[in-house]
């Protein structure tokens, strides 16, 4: 008789931790809502203490709930993504930035092409302030450019409609914070990079889905050339790059 392959099964905490993902969404919590104390839930769901503390510890790590001691445990704004940012990576070093640029330039271009078939006005609308923000920064503040930037980058995968690649997108943008300064620094182009944004909205709004998937590969193709020469020849910590 041949016998079955075992199963894996879930641990208790593993187990746990989906049941309380599931509390999550059937008591319809948000991003900064605070959960039941820990006494409470242990004895909602019939567990130990300490089990459920483990089962919480693991939903942190994946960036699910934050954990304030002295407060309590809060959902977290990354609920409902699919893909999660390791915020425990650490910086990359000069392959792994070109990587990094390598992999955008496969998933964004697409998602620019899609949100040009699917942009309402108020996508627009969000998408134009973000530029406008952009243009306060040029001359300086490089920690404010690269959140515009980066939000003007987010805001088209979300125009996308495809939750999952915006979550790709959030995720490139999450783990790389600092490697993105280096890309603002070495690339050394704040108002062509701005002129190019420019360029990708007015596709967008115009939508001219193959015109704006032109745009944004022609954008993060130019960075990743520069900095592939730049990088070759100097240290990434020294400067900074754009996206």
């Amino acid at each position: 008789m041949s016998q079955m392959a075992p199963q894996n099964r879930p641990s208790l905490s593993e187990s746990l931790g989906q049941q309380l993902m599931a509390y999550i969404q059937a008591e319809q919590l948000g991003p900064g809502d605070r959960l039941p104390a820990v006494s409470k839930m242990a004895g909602q769901f019939s567990v130990a203490t300490p089990t459920l503390r483990e089962a919480l510890r693991r939903l942190e790590a994946t960036g699910m709930v934050e954990i304030r001691h002295g407060s309590g445990v809060y959902v977290s704004g990354n609920l409902g993504q699919a893909v999660l940012a390791n915020p425990h990576y650490g910086q990359l070093d000069s392959t792994r930035i070109v990587d990094l640029l390598q992999a955008r330039i496969i998933v964004e271009p697409p998602l620019a092409a899609m949100a040009a078939r699917r942009v309402t006005p108020a996508d627009l609308q969000e998408l134009e302030g973000l530029l406008h923000s952009a243009r306060r920064y040029l001359d300086g503040d490089d920690q404010s450019l690269h959140r515009a930037n980066a939000a003007f980058h987010i805001g088209i995968a979300r125009c996308s409609g495809n939750t999952t690649l915006l979550s790709v997108v959030d995720s490139f943008m999450r783990i790389n914070t600092f490697e993105q300064l280096v890309i603002l620094k070495v690339y050394d182009a704040r108002s062509r990079d701005y002129d190019e944004h420019r360029e990708i909205f007015e596709a967008i709004a115009g939508r001219d889905a193959p015109q704006a998937q032109l745009l944004m590969s022609r954008h993060l193709s130019e960075v990743l050339e520069v900095l592939k020469r730049k990088l070759g020849n100097e240290d990434p910590n020294s400067g900074g790059g754009r996206g």
